[in-house]
């Protein structure tokens, strides 16, 4: 699953890279903040674990894009 969401965030963030502050709500696919731990639509709420690691995952791309990396996340 890390690879999964660190591939959806790459695509997303090679088009356009100011939507890399949004993510995919992964229980109702609703577009929330990408620092969200809860789904204002619809209540959802991630792990301790999952956010952390999704958490890490970002902080990686954009230190990546900070210093002109291609947005190709190998997990």
């Amino acid at each position: 699953m890390t690879k999964m969401i660190g591939r959806i965030v790459d695509e997303i963030a090679s088009v356009e890279p100011d939507l890399i502050e949004w993510k995919e709500c992964w229980r109702c696919a609703e577009v929330i903040k990408r620092r969200s731990y809860t789904c204002k639509h619809c209540d959802a709420t991630h792990s301790e674990e999952a956010y952390q690691t999704e958490q890490a995952i970002f902080a990686k791309l954009e230190e990546d894009m900070r210093r002109g990396k291609s947005a190709a996340y190998d997990g």
